[in-house]
């Protein structure tokens, strides 16, 4: 009998761990695949609480969730992950996300010093570019920013984001023509791009 009831004890507490192991695996894939910031974010977080992964996976678990987290407006729990994302592995993504956090708190000397760390680890990061432009615009460093979006642009051309903080730039420079073609170009294609340099300190 007591045979017969560990062996049953056995087979349920396998299913268990077969039931477990399917969840985690549907939160695993959650984290990177699912539709909504609150989705990927408690993926993700199921992921960091089992800490089973190893260090550059983690690294990037991390910083996923931070993506999503800032996404949401959640920007302290965002700079915490992103922050451990790169206590994990250095990446020149992380850097610049980072930088770009930095950017539109207004925290503008470290977020230059993320963005030349990501610029470093990947001289051909547009998006560390197009961060470290959008500091420059705000500390009102326009030289600076144009060439920055204009480097942005030459990796990725079209890119509306680039275009319109090249667009305020050359405004605030004096060159209305070329600012209004770009922020044109960039309503084109993100109508709302506008509204959304705003919100950030930037008109």
């Amino acid at each position: 009998m007591r045979g017969r009831l560990a062996a049953g004890t056995l087979v349920l507490a396998l299913l268990a761990m077969r039931a477990w192991s399917q969840t985690y695996e549907q939160q695993f894939n959650l984290c990177s695949s699912g539709t909504t910031p609150e989705q990927k974010i408690q993926g993700c977080s199921t992921v960091i609480a089992a800490n089973r992964e190893p260090a550059d996976t983690m690294a990037k678990i991390y910083y996923t969730r931070g993506l999503m987290q800032r996404r949401l407006g959640q920007n302290d729990a965002a700079l915490k992950d992103y922050n451990q994302s790169l206590k994990l592995a250095a990446s020149s993504d992380v850097y610049n996300s980072r930088c770009y956090l930095f950017a539109i708190t207004s925290r503008l000397q470290d977020a230059l010093k993320d963005c030349n760390e990501a610029l470093r680890l990947n001289p051909r990061n547009q998006y560390a570019y197009d961060s470290r432009g959008f500091a420059y615009l705000k500390l009102g460093m326009v030289d600076a920013a144009i060439a920055d979006y204009d480097a942005a642009l030459g990796i990725e051309p079209g890119r509306p984001y680039s275009m319109a903080g090249r667009g305020f730039a050359r405004r605030r420079k004096g060159d209305s023509a070329g600012g209004e073609a770009d922020l044109g170009a960039a309503r084109a294609e993100v109508p709302g791009i506008v509204e959304e340099f705003a919100r950030y300190g930037v008109k």
